[in-house]
C-alpha cells in the first residue's frame, strides 16, 4: 500500500496555507510593478507533483504572454513546473513591464514506495555482517586496515559483510563528523588506533602494517557470525533526499520470530582527504564514512529503535528521516546502511543483517 505524506504520516505539522498577495516586505525577487497577478496550482503539493501557473491582469488570462521566474534564483522555470525536492518555492511573473507579487508553493516530501516484494513467503536472506573500521587521516596504522578491507571485498568475502568507517581519530579529518564519534563512544574497544568491531561487540586491533595478518583475522571473526544459510531477518528500503535530510522507508521480514530493532546510517563515499602512511594513491579517497545515526538509545547502546517482536514471515515497516547536518556532505555521494539487531539470550541486541541503498534509490529483499 502506498504511504502518501512525510508529514501527516508522522504527524509532525499542520498543512500550511500558501497565499499568492502582495507581500511589500518579501525580499525575494524584484518589487512588483503593474497589475498583474500569478497563482500556482496546487498551492500546497508535493514533490514529483507538477505545478502550474495561471498569470491574470485586471481578470484577463495572460499566462501565454508571460514568463514565470524562481524569486530566489531569478531563474526562468517552465510552466508547469515540477519539484525534485521539497521546501518552500516562490515565484513571480513578469509581462511585459508588469512584474507580479511573489507566489508561495509548499511542496511537502512524499515517502518513497518500497520495491515490490514478488515472493512473500520466502525467509531465506542473505547474511552480511557489519564491519566498523575506527580510523582517521592522522592514523599511521590506519591503511593497513583500509587495504585488508578492500581485499576482503574484491574477494571471496566480498558479498558478506558491509562496512561504515568511524573517522574519530582526528578531528580535521575531513570524514570526521559527530555521527562517527557516537559510533565510536559506543562499540570502540580501547584508545588505540585502528580499532574495529565485527557486529559490534567482537573485532580486530593491533596488527600493524601486517596486511595479511587483518586479512586471516578479519575472516576468522566473519566465520564466526555468517549465516551461510540465511540470515535471520531480511531487509528492503527505498530512500529519497529532501531539503535537509535523507527519508528512508524501510522493511524488515523475520526468516526467525525475534525481538527486533533497527537503525540508519548516513554514509559518505568519495571524500578526499590525504591520509597518513599512505602507500596506494585511492587510499587518500575515503568511503563509507559515517555522517549520522539514527537508533541510538543511550552513549553505549547504539542498537536502534524498537520495532517489537516479528513472527516468522512477518513484516515490520519504519519510516525515518535522517538530516543532513553539512553543507559539505556531497549529496550525490551519500546512501544509507541498515542495521537489524535481534536481542539474545544475555538481553543485549546482536546485529542480525544490514543491507546498504543510495540516496533517491531502492533495494528489495536479497534473497539466497
Amino acid at each position: 500500500m502506498k504511504i502518501t505524506k512525510f508529514l501527516a504520516l508522522l504527524c509532525a505539522v499542520s498543512m500550511v496555507a500558501v497565499g499568492c498577495d502582495k507581500t511589500p516586505d518579501e525580499p525575494d525577487g524584484p518589487k512588483p510593478t503593474g497589475d498583474i497577478v500569478l497563482t500556482a496550482t496546487p498551492a500546497t503539493g508535493e514533490v514529483g507533483q507538477p505545478i502550474t501557473f495561471t498569470v491574470t491582469s485586471n481578470g484577463v488570462d495572460v499566462t501565454e504572454s508571460s514568463e514565470i521566474f524562481n524569486s530566489k534564483t531569478y531563474d526562468k522555470v517552465e510552466n508547469p513546473f515540477t519539484p525534485t525536492i521539497d521546501g518552500e518555492y516562490s515565484f513571480y511573473a513578469v509581462n511585459g513591464a508588469a512584474v507580479s507579487p511573489v507566489c508561495k508553493v509548499l511542496v511537502t516530501a512524499e515517502v518513497p514506495e518500497l520495491a515490490e516484494d514478488t515472493d512473500k513467503a520466502n525467509t531465506a536472506f542473505k547474511h552480511r555482517i557489519l564491519i566498523v573500521d575506527h580510523t582517521g587521516t592522522n592514523c599511521g596504522w590506519c591503511p593497513y586496515v583500509m587495504d585488508a578491507l578492500h581485499q576482503l571485498g574484491e574477494g571471496d568475502y566480498g558479498d558478506r559483510f558491509h562496512e561504515a568507517m568511524a573517522h574519530t581519530f582526528n578531528s580535521s579529518d575531513p570524514s570526521y563528523s559527530a555521527g562517527a564519534m557516537q559510533v565510536s563512544n559506543a562499540i570502540k574497544r580501547g584508545s588505540g588506533y585502528p580499532d574495529t568491531n565485527v557486529n559490534f561487540y567482537t573485532g580486530v586491533n593491533g596488527l600493524g602494517a601486517d596486511v595479511t595478518g587483518w586479512i586471516s583475522t578479519f575472516k576468522n571473526q566473519i566465520d564466526k557470525v555468517w549465516q551461510a544459510e540465511g540470515a535471520n531477518a531480511g531487509i528492503s528500503i527505498a530512500t529519497v533526499e529532501t531539503s535537509d535530510s535523507v527519508l528512508v522507508n524501510l522493511e524488515v521480514k523475520a526468516a526467525k520470530e525475534d525481538d527486533y530493532r533497527v537503525a540508519c546510517w548516513l554514509l559518505e563515499d568519495n571524500v578526499y582527504g590525504k591520509q597518513a602512511s599512505a602507500y596506494e594513491t585511492w587510499q587518500n579517497t575515503h568511503n563509507n564514512g559515517i555522517r549520522n545515526i539514527t537508533g541510538v538509545r543511550n552513549n553505549a547502546d547504539i542498537s536502534g529503535d524498537d520495532l517489537g517482536v516479528i513472527a516468522k514471515g512477518a513484516t515490520a515497516q519504519k519510516v525515518v528521516n535522517i538530516p543532513i547536518i553539512s553543507t559539505k556532505w556531497v549529496r550525490e555521494n551519500l546512501k544509507v546502511l541498515v542495521i537489524v539487531t535481534a536481542k539474545n539470550s544475555s538481553g543485549k541486541y546482536d546485529v542480525v543483517n544490514t543491507a546498504v541503498c543510495p540516496i533517491n534509490e531502492k533495494v528489495g529483499y536479497d534473497y539466497l
